[in-house]
């Protein structure tokens, strides 16, 4: 039975919808990351002006691109 449980759950593990959902996982979390940064910059009273906000949301979202691509290729 252990066997038996273990490849069944490698097969579930390697189909396309479960990879999708792992990896916006991934991502949920390297955004949550890049966005903790940019509260450490607005603790230090920077960017509360409109446009440096939405150069910064940019840069955020890019950088959680990156890193969620650079553990993608690691992994």
């Amino acid at each position: 039975m252990g066997e038996a449980s273990y490849l069944t759950l490698q097969a579930v593990l390697q189909f396309w919808l479960i990879k999708l959902i792992y990896w916006g996982f991934v991502f949920a979390l390297c955004f949550h990351a890049c966005h903790g940064v940019r509260h450490l910059f607005w603790d230090a009273g920077y960017s509360f002006d409109k446009e440096t906000l939405t150069r910064y949301a940019q840069i955020e979202l890019i950088a959680a691109c990156i890193l969620t691509l650079v553990i993608l290729l690691a992994v």
